[in-house]
């Protein structure tokens, strides 16, 4: 059962990685009732001992008590469920989550990607379904520990508008989170841009093991990422949807100039001989522009290198 009270809500966080393991942070800081969900005993043990360390880009360290467990662990219904977990374990996830989940739970999915919200069609009414894209950036640093990085937005839609104030009720919990949640009547461009900054910077940091700030000192990396932002937002635009290349490349520039030890999450992965999410990042990209007869090179060649890490590492 949905709650009225902002404050009473019953939440799970689904993949409690980085970004996951932000999001509850904030949430249950600012009132909520959370739990993060996960697959990692390591991190799940280290949270539930000794709470969750919280370093602040400001340098300020938090340690945050909030509840960590398997899905099966996880017994009342909930509320709202937050999915952050990697594309390629979703159906398992969605399985593990199914006996929480009450009809009357909402969903939101702030996963990387394309071809998310498909499979969560069996679990929630599109009327319960939220959608969206973050850009907050963490990363873990140890189980138990993350390093959170600049603040921003999180950027979400309904995907089918219902009788009650749904929409309403989760962006000022949200927002009373700190979390900035805007929401917009058609999310997927913003999905696309995001896909385009991911696909550059994510593959580029990957394929070379340089953190953003040492990706930024190379002028031919530069040149890359805008090449690969404009091949997948070209993607987009024979789809028929209105993007800002400009904008993406502009946060390339940013990211390269204010978030330099940042390790997207595709480096991270790669650094620690996880799979990556190349295949619904740059893959995504790749397979969207040969159904319309659209060659893209360079995010292809990054797609290829990456997958060749993942076979020889995973």
């Amino acid at each position: 059962m949905v709650v009225d009270e902002v404050e009473n809500m019953k939440i799970a966080v689904i993949g409690a990685g980085a970004m996951g393991a932000l999001y509850g942070s904030k949430l249950i800081s600012s009132g909520q009732e959370v739990v993060l969900v996960d697959v990692w005993p390591e991190h799940i043990r280290a949270i539930n001992e000794h709470g969750l360390k919280v370093e602040e880009e400001t340098g300020d360290r938090k340690l945050v008590s909030i509840p960590a467990q398997f899905a099966e662990e996880v017994k009342e219904k909930k509320d709202l469920l937050i999915f952050f977990t990697k594309t390629m374990h979703t159906e398992k996830a969605l399985a593990s989550a199914s006996h929480f989940i009450d009809p009357q739970s909402a969903v939101l999915i702030l996963q990387n990607g394309l071809g998310n919200v498909e499979k969560f069609a069996g679990y929630f009414a599109p009327e319960n379904t939220f959608v969206g894209i973050t850009t907050f950036t963490s990363q873990i640093l140890g189980p138990g520990h993350i390093k959170a990085g600049q603040a921003g937005s999180t950027t979400i839609m309904q995907l089918k508008s219902g009788k009650d104030d749904r929409a309403a009720i989760l962006k000022r919990v949200l927002d009373a989170a700190g979390l900035n949640c805007v929401l917009k009547e058609d999310v997927f461009p913003a999905i696309w841009e995001k896909l385009a900054f991911n696909s550059a910077m994510n593959s580029l940091t990957a394929a070379t093991r340089l953190n953003v700030g040492q990706l930024g000192r190379s002028a031919e990396a530069k040149k890359l990422a805008f090449q690969i932002i404009e091949e997948v937002l070209g993607v987009a635009e024979a789809k028929g949807l209105v993007v800002d290349k400009d904008r993406v490349k502009g946060l390339v520039i940013k990211d390269f100039e204010s978030n330099q030890e940042h390790k997207p999450s595709m480096l991270q992965d790669v650094l620690a001989g996880r799979r990556t999410e190349i295949e619904s990042i740059n893959g995504a990209a790749v397979r969207e522009a040969e159904k319309l007869g659209l060659s893209l090179p360079a995010t292809e060649i990054l797609y290829r290198l990456i997958k060749i890490i993942d076979q020889a590492l995973c």
